[in-house]
């Protein structure tokens, strides 16, 4: 939490692992953090879909990268849509092994993050030929 509060000019956010992090963390970095450029919590299984949106958002003129990759079930529909909307310059995303989201996650990044040029679907067993689609 004091990381939210000091270090406000911060670009590069990586937690990667990191298991612990939480609703709570999230809230406070998303009040203090304004500026990043890339944030990383692969392997992250405590994400929340509204707190993480609001990380997002909170950046939205400056985030590019956004890493989730395998941080399990909290990966949902919802937490994708918040993301989405939030970080309209997103150019790289990883959702590498996350099985839980589908159509209307993927139609919000097809919708609201038209700057992608990278996206890691790889191990995403929950997708299904429509939410492919979605990006076509």
């Amino acid at each position: 939490l004091a990381l939210a509060r000091d270090a406000r000019a911060l670009r590069v956010l990586r937690l990667d692992g990191c298991f612990q992090v939480s609703k709570r963390s999230l809230a406070a970095l998303a009040k203090g953090l304004t500026t990043l450029q890339e944030i990383g919590l692969a392997g992250c299984p405590r994400l929340h879909a509204k707190e993480f949106g609001d990380l997002c958002k909170a950046s939205k003129d400056s985030l590019e990268k956004i890493s989730l990759a395998c941080c399990g079930d909290c990966v949902s529909d919802d937490l994708v849509v918040n993301m989405a909307r939030g970080a309209p310059r997103l150019k790289q995303l990883s959702l590498r092994d996350c099985e839980r989201f589908g159509q209307r996650g993927c139609k919000a990044l097809a919708t609201n993050c038209l700057r992608l040029t990278r996206l890691d679907l790889t191990g995403c067993a929950g997708l299904t030929d429509e939410a492919v689609n979605e990006f076509s």
